[in-house]
This record gives C-alpha cells, sequence and structure tokens, in this order.
C-alpha cells in the first residue's frame, strides 16, 4: 500500500502543470524552419497565413454572407466543410476561423492552408484558399 503525504501531492501537481504548460512550446521549438526562422512548406503556417486575419478585429460580429473552398481539386469542399465550423449566417469570428484553418490543415491533405476575409457592405465573406499535397 502506497501512502502519499500532501507535501509529495502537490509537488506532483506542480511538476504536472509545469510539464503541460511547456509542452505546447517544447513542440513547437521542434519544428524545423528554413534558414531566417520561416517555417517550412509542410508545417502550419506555411505559406502566408493574411494578416488580415490578425486585423480582422473591427470584422467580429459581422454577418458571414459566404464561405467559400477554393484550390480543392480531389478532395471534395462537402469534406472540408465538415471539419470548419464558420457558417453563412453566423457573426464572424477571427478565433473560430483560425481554429478552422488548423483543423483544415490537420486534415493533412494540403500543402498550403490560407483563411481570408473579404468584407462586404453588409458583412464578410471567408475564404478557404487550399493547395493539395502532390502525389
Amino acid at each position: 500500500m502506497k501512502i502519499t503525504t500532501f507535501a509529495s501531492e502537490k509537488l506532483g501537481r506542480a511538476v504536472l502543470a509545469t510539464l503541460a504548460a511547456l509542452l505546447p512550446t517544447a513542440a513547437l521549438a521542434q519544428v524545423p524552419a528554413r534558414p531566417g526562422g520561416a517555417p517550412t512548406a509542410t508545417q502550419p503556417g506555411a505559406g502566408t497565413r493574411p494578416a488580415a486575419l490578425g486585423a480582422t478585429e473591427a470584422l467580429r460580429g459581422r454577418t458571414i454572407e459566404e464561405v467559400r473552398i477554393v484550390g480543392n481539386r480531389t478532395l471534395s469542399a462537402a469534406v472540408i466543410r465538415n471539419v470548419i465550423r464558420t457558417r453563412e449566417g453566423d457573426k464572424f469570428d477571427p478565433t473560430t476561423v483560425d481554429e478552422d484553418y488548423q483543423r483544415v490543415y490537420a486534415l493533412r491533405k494540403f500543402s498550403n492552408v490560407e483563411p481570408k476575409v473579404e468584407p462586404t457592405a453588409t458583412g464578410v465573406i471567408v475564404v478557404f484558399q487550399v493547395s493539395e499535397q502532390p502525389r
């Protein structure tokens, strides 16, 4: 029978919390990059993630008029739409679009995924520009 003391439990929790906080950072630190620190073409962040997503906070809350999937050839738009949460008629949320970008890239079918936001007179159009992996 193992007896643990309050102090050892507290230390164990502190160690686990520290490890949990460091894991995402450690994983990112191990991703190879091109010279100059730019991401390679096969990892998330490859290509140019539009600066517009960082600057779209002003568009938050506007109505999403359309969600477009552009550049897919072999994988249907329905498969891509199945993993994204951004929907026509919803209010625009840059965080959701960024999470959608990550989910589409996680399909591992694309060498590049670029989310774009196009403001319109009454809302926004969200575009996911994809480039499929070469066969």
